[in-house]
């Protein structure tokens, strides 16, 4: 009853209130971001954005100096920023912020793929490599484009599979037997269109898929002329798989028209198998390197129970020289606890030294000469450690 008697007050109350709660969310958001950005990558503790004073930019020359004569520094990558360039595909085009980046890109940043991969993209000339946002942008239409497949062979059966299974729903096909078209349109789920209606049906098309089989070709450049007047600039992707082809090459002049015939598409398989073949030479020499260091590793396994022997031995050796050291008054000595650590310490320094250069020797002569060496040392060591024993009871004895 107060507060409803003091409106104004209430109104600062709860305007004040209200302003306190959105700082503190403004704040917490503020703290998480800087808490959490870049933690999706996998290295983000040890990535470093290095500038020159007040400048963002540094030098392009910067970064192979720095591989070149900083050993900490074991990669890095040089990002240039684009803002506004123009983006288009088909009718779509737009403005967009775009980055260049040389190879080490993704040695550095760990971005996930949902299709694809780093290789071949960051390694061509021209490559692209487009963010999932970007990537709707662009092609999300061909869920939505209306295609028309020629032919209702295997050939043409296996296409309309492969359209269904990237997301075209609108796909009409056009046989000129029309009984079996309406087969195949049944079984997949799509129309079918009857041979004298192939005209109408290009003209209104977004992409045509032609893979007929006949001698002659089915469009020329003046008929197909005729089909485009008809669309009103609208442009259109042909795609011929036929051998022979159904689409004359000069029908790819006219204006609108994106033809790939088998010969383009051969010539993009054949880059792709070549850039297979290049991940699997890069594989393979993985896989030499890898079994290479299993190899070095299987076979200094020798070593390893040697090793073990060997600083057993000079551990018992320390310790029986202890012993005769701290024999009759000496034994209660205030010194003993820490004499024991000291020579401890010094023979693990010492044992430390020659485990490094029997690795030494078995990475550059061979693990039999550094097995055949750590033997030596371990029958030295072996009669030491028994002639001291020896010398100890004899000294008991004589007690």
């Amino acid at each position: 009853r107060v507060l409803l008697n003091k409106k104004g007050y209430l109104l600062i109350n709860i305007l004040g209130l209200g302003i306190g709660f959105a700082s503190f969310l403004i704040l917490a958001l503020y703290v998480y971001n800087d808490l959490s950005y870049n933690h999706f990558n996998k290295n983000f503790a040890d990535i470093y954005r290095v500038r020159e004073g007040d400048l963002v930019q540094t030098k392009g020359l910067l970064l192979p100096k720095m591989l070149e004569q900083i050993p900490e520094v074991k990669n890095g990558t040089r990002v240039f920023g684009w803002d506004g360039f123009r983006i288009s595909y088909k009718e779509t085009a737009f403005p967009q912020n775009i980055q260049y980046a040389d190879t080490g890109f993704f040695s550095v940043f760990s971005f996930p793929f949902t299709e694809g991969s780093a290789t071949p993209g960051i390694h061509e000339k021209y490559g692209v490599i487009l963010s999932t946002e970007l990537a709707k942008k662009l092609f999300d239409e061909i869920t939505k484009s209306r295609t028309v497949v020629i032919g209702a062979g295997e050939m043409g059966e296996l296409l309309i599979k492969h359209l269904l299974h990237v997301g075209c729903t609108d796909i009409t096909v056009i046989n000129r037997s029309y009984e079996r078209g309406k087969v195949i349109a049944q079984r997949r789920g799509i129309k079918a269109a009857q041979w004298d209606e192939l005209n109408e049906s290009i003209r209104d098309a977004d992409i045509v898929v032609s893979s007929v089989s006949a001698q002659e070709s089915l469009f020329d450049r003046p008929r197909f002329q005729e089909i485009m007047q008809k669309r009103h600039e609208r442009s259109l992707l042909v795609i011929d798989i036929s051998v022979p082809r159904n689409f004359e090459p000069d029908v790819e002049q006219i204006e609108n028209v994106h033809l790939y015939s088998i010969d383009e598409l051969s010539s993009t398989a054949r880059e792709n198998l070549k850039m297979r073949q290049d991940d699997i030479t890069r594989g393979m020499k993985i896989i030499s390197e890898e079994t290479n260091d299993f190899m070095e590793w299987f076979q200094t396994m020798e070593v390893g129970p040697l090793i073990g022997r060997m600083k057993q031995q000079f551990g018992l050796i320390s310790r029986n020289e202890l012993e005769r050291f701290f024999t009759g008054n000496r034994q209660e000595a205030p010194c003993k606890e820490v004499l024991e650590t000291m020579v401890n310490r010094v023979v693990n320094k010492l044992l430390h030294c020659v485990i490094s250069n029997v690795e030494t020797m078995a990475k550059k002569d061979s693990p039999n000469e550094a097995a055949r060496l750590v033997r030596s040392i371990v029958r030295q060591a072996e009669k030491i450690s028994s002639e001291t024993e020896d010398k100890s009871k004899e000294k008991l004895k004589s007690l």
